[in-house]
């Protein structure tokens, strides 16, 4: 009896995952176009994942897609908008996998001027 029933339980469960699974994840916003290792290496971030420079426009819309309606509004993004030259990079850092190096963990929008960070803003807060 105790089999049948958890049998049905996990039947239903898994169902529900399938029909509703995907619509848990529909604001998860996909990363933009990565830049190869050696592009990380360079600017001092072995084994995260750097994307390709990124608009102040495209960053903002992707920090808005994925949860934040007010980005512009972070002391970080105004301070980083503040001090941005016309040949900086803005570009996404992934370290979530990293455990070793100068940001092992983190995950944010940084800002590169002559291969290096010069102001960073984390898009979100991870608990």
């Amino acid at each position: 009896m105790i089999a049948a029933t958890t049998r049905r339980a996990c039947a239903v469960t898994v169902s529900l995952l399938f029909v509703f699974g995907p619509l848990a994840c529909a604001h998860v916003v996909p990363e933009p176009n990565q830049q190869g290792a050696a592009v990380a290496r360079s600017l001092g971030l072995s084994g995260c994942v750097v994307s390709v420079a990124l608009s102040q426009e495209e960053a903002l819309g992707r920090v808005r897609a994925s949860g934040n309606p007010h980005p512009e509004e972070l002391e970080s993004w105004t301070s980083l908008v503040a001090i941005a030259r016309p040949a900086d990079q803005l570009r996404l850092v992934n370290c979530l996998g990293v455990r070793t190096g100068s940001h092992p963990g983190q995950y944010f929008y940084g800002l590169f001027r002559n291969g290096n960070i010069v102001a960073k803003v984390q898009p979100m807060i991870f608990n």
